[in-house]
């Protein structure tokens, strides 16, 4: 299969969704390194694809700038520039591991890891911590989710009822959302640690088979520990700090 990964929505110095940017880093690692007979493409950004593009990977690289992750741009790229790519690499699937899928899609498949609602929670009963703007957005995005996705990905059997409560108040025939088991970062345990083969497939099977490949998910880690994580890495690489 051909299929993709949409990373270019995220700049590890602007976004506040620092485990969100460590696990799509440790998921696309994951993915190349356990399912390598599919053909790979990565939607990076110039920013963030010295993190993104796993060392030595075989995959194609698609870069566009930085400033396709934040304000009106990123709307774009969101919603144009990731079905143009797919459509042009004759994507079989693309996945977002941020969330949020574009409102058209072409032939190529979208699957999406949703990590939990809690913008709409904010949108509910903490209305003045966002833009009502932002809010509206967000919680529209979150239905085109579950409205154009083959299958979710979630990180756990709370965030799954809350996802097929939220399609049931709008009448939504949701897709498959698959809670996938939590597992330790490698980097924590084994250099050279990865998901085993076994749990990469099982994952893979409840997605869809062949359609969604997409292994456990990685835990968070909190925000100073995200950070000092990133620091080391890019330092391992010899990147400047920021």
């Amino acid at each position: 299969m051909r299929i993709g990964i949409y990373l270019a929505d995220q700049v590890w110095r602007l976004t506040s969704s620092k485990g969100i940017y460590s696990y799509s880093r440790l998921l696309a690692a994951a993915l190349l390194r356990g399912l390598p007979a599919h053909e790979w493409t990565l939607i990076v950004n110039a920013e963030n694809r010295g993190d993104m593009v796993p060392e030595g990977s075989a995959a194609r690289i698609v870069e566009v700038p930085a400033a396709c992750a934040r304000g009106g741009a990123r709307v774009l790229a969101d919603h144009v520039l990731a079905p143009l790519v797919a459509g042009q690499r004759r994507l079989d699937l693309l996945h977002f591991p941020k969330g949020f899928t574009p409102l058209f899609s072409g032939a190529t498949r979208l699957t999406a890891t949703v990590h939990d609602i809690i913008p709409i929670h904010y949108a509910r009963d903490h209305r003045a911590h966002f833009s009502g703007i932002h809010l509206r957005y967000l919680q529209a995005m979150f239905l085109n989710t579950l409205r154009r996705a083959t299958a979710v990905a979630t990180d756990s059997e709370f965030s799954r009822g809350e996802l097929l409560s939220l399609a049931r108040e709008h009448a939504i025939a949701a897709p498959p959302i698959e809670v996938c088991a939590l597992t330790p970062d490698p980097a924590g345990l084994d250099p050279a640690g990865s998901a085993p083969p076994s749990r990469l497939a099982a994952s893979s099977q409840a997605l869809g088979g062949n359609h969604c490949p997409v292994p456990p998910l990685q835990p968070r880690p909190g925000p100073a520990l995200a950070a000092s994580r990133h620091r080391t890495r890019r330092a391992g690489r010899g990147h400047g700090g920021g």
